[in-house]
């Protein structure tokens, strides 16, 4: 009931882009979740602030995902939350739903990240989902870990200074919190995967694109 809901709901309002984003969903959940996410409600709307590529909301009985219109293009600023224009296409709405996703997974797969870490990004759930994930979407080498506060010598003398470090072999920001999309910028990945603008063969025919 939920599922034909959500997806009367996306045609109406969203068209193209609503049955794009359930068409995405549909991979993801079957390729990295064994089918396990709960069906969620996907709308396309401004941000708070336009600050945010996407956010999601889990307490409910159907997730809400909410994406921002312009990452698929079409923004009218230069250099949107830091983004080149050229990687705005469906490869980046692809890995701004699989990190949406990995909140939903994290809450309702996998029992919720309280009392597990500081924050929905650096805790032991959502680092141990970026570890299992990166190697299956070509991403392989990487340790992610936790961000956190370290006493560190000042070189030269006696007394200490804190600063923050990781466990991991990738920096926490962007590679980490930022997964898939981060880590794709810190290992220089990024300019050339997603200016190809098409999803990838195998994902397209998976989605019947």
């Amino acid at each position: 009931m939920i599922r034909e809901a959500c997806l009367t709901v996306t045609r109406h309002y969203y068209d193209q882009r609503g049955q794009l984003a359930y068409q995405l969903f549909e991979l993801i959940n079957a390729s990295y979740f064994d089918n396990e996410l709960p069906w969620p409600l996907i709308v396309w709307a401004l941000t708070a602030h336009g600050h945010c590529l996407g956010y999601t909301q889990t307490r409910a009985e159907s997730p809400i995902v909410v994406l921002h219109p312009s990452i698929m293009g079409g923004t009218e600023k230069d250099d949107p939350w830091g983004v080149e224009p050229g990687w705005l296409n469906i490869r980046y709405a692809f890995d701004v739903l699989l990190h949406e996703l990995i909140h939903v997974s994290v809450e309702c797969r996998l029992g919720g990240w309280y009392g597990t870490g500081e924050s929905s990004h650096n805790n032991d759930v959502w680092v141990a989902e970026v570890n299992r994930l990166a190697p299956m979407i070509g991403l392989s080498g990487v340790k992610a870990g936790k961000s956190f506060l370290k006493r560190q010598k000042i070189e030269g003398g006696t007394k200490n200074r804190v600063v923050r470090t990781t466990d991991g072999n990738v920096p926490f920001d962007p590679a980490v919190c930022k997964f898939p999309s981060g880590l794709r910028m810190h290992l220089e990945q990024a300019d050339s995967y997603y200016r190809h603008g098409a999803l990838p063969v195998q994902m397209a025919q998976a989605c019947n694109l």
